[in-house]
């Protein structure tokens, strides 16, 4: 496929329903921190979840 090496593989697993942030803001810097060093290795994918994000 002639795909680059990615420089970064970040892969979370198990527990998404049973595991609950303290609050909303918690969630939101996880989720925004998580994104921002996905986009710094140039990634284009991602899959949270069940929702893809694409970027």
């Amino acid at each position: 496929w002639k795909l680059q090496t990615p420089s970064l593989i970040i892969t979370v697993t198990g527990g998404g329903k049973s595991f609950k942030f303290p609050n909303p803001k918690t969630y939101n810097d996880f989720q925004r921190g998580f994104v921002a060093a996905a986009v710094t290795t140039s990634k284009s994918s991602y899959k949270l979840g069940y929702k893809n994000v694409e970027i």
